[in-house]
């Protein structure tokens, strides 16, 4: 089988310093400019939409007390339950900012929440939450966990 000859290239060749930079001021023009019809970038958000059996259940955040993975979902622990979010708990941190905090490879806590640390074996803790729930906090978290419950104090 014979190939076809290579298609001739629409690239106007090399250019002179002067196109370039001209080319080069457009571009940082545009990429400064503000896109049109652009919000400003809202803070986090106030509620989750999760679907359920076809129907889309509204999340306050507020209500959330401490995420957990479930495979491919997240479960959002509230006082009315544990509905099922299909997100990743990186991507749901990434969105819900500085309320939250990782204490576990497979969990996340509302920083208000915590009522009491309870030391375990090895460094590990484990998380009394207002609501009486009990949520496990790895040595590998608690020392970020610990900083973000008591910050330090300007002197």
């Amino acid at each position: 089988m014979r190939w076809p000859a290579p298609a001739t290239s629409t690239h106007p060749g090399p250019t002179d310093q002067a196109r370039l930079h001209r080319a080069l001021e457009r571009l940082r023009a545009r990429l400064a400019a503000p896109v049109q019809g652009a919000a400003a970038a809202p803070g986090p958000p106030r509620q989750l939409l999760v679907s359920e059996r076809g129907a889309t259940r509204v999340v306050q955040v507020a209500d959330i007390e401490w995420l957990e993975t479930a495979d491919n979902y997240v479960a959002l622990h509230t006082s009315a339950g544990a509905p099922l979010l299909r997100q990743s708990l990186g991507a749901l941190l990434g969105q819900l900012e500085t309320a939250f905090a990782r204490c576990h490879r497979r969990a996340a806590v509302r920083l208000s929440a915590i009522v009491r640390i309870e030391p375990l074996d090895k460094g590990d803790c484990e998380l009394v939450l207002r609501s009486g729930a009990r949520v496990p906090c790895s040595r590998q978290y608690r020392p970020s966990l610990l900083a973000r419950l008591a910050p330090a104090r300007p002197t």
